[in-house]
C-alpha cells in the first residue's frame, strides 16, 4: 500500500470515520511508443501536498517495475459532507496526471 498524502476532504479535522480505498491497477498505453516507466499522480482538490504517486502494472512492459497501486485515504467527515465534496470535484473535473519517461 501507498501511504496517503492527505485525509479527505483535505484540511478537515476530526476523527476518522472510514477509509476510501483507491486502486490504479494497470496502465494500458494507447500511444505507439509508450514511455519505459509510467506512473499516475493523484492530487485531491484542496490538497496542499504533491499528492500520491501510483505505479500500476504496465501492460506492455509487465516486468519493469515494482507495482504500487493501492492507497487507503482516511475520511474525516460524514457521508453527506463527503458526497458533497466528491460532487464538487466532479464539477471541476479534479486534477490528475499520467507521467512517463524513457531510458
Amino acid at each position: 500500500d501507498i501511504s496517503p498524502s492527505t485525509s479527505l476532504p483535505p484540511l478537515v479535522d476530526g476523527q476518522v470515520r472510514c477509509l476510501l480505498k483507491v486502486t490504479v491497477s494497470k496502465v494500458i498505453w494507447t500511444v505507439p511508443t509508450p514511455p519505459e516507466v509510467g506512473y499516475v499522480r493523484l492530487k485531491w482538490w484542496g490538497e496542499q501536498t504533491d499528492g500520491n504517486i501510483f505505479r500500476p502494472l504496465d501492460v506492455k512492459n509487465p516486468k519493469k517495475d515494482i507495482v504500487k497501486s493501492t492507497c487507503r485515504y482516511p475520511i474525516r467527515c460524514g457521508p453527506k459532507q463527503f458526497s458533497a465534496y466528491l460532487n464538487d470535484i466532479l464539477l471541476m473535473l479534479g486534477s490528475y496526471s499520467v507521467y512517463g519517461h524513457s531510458g
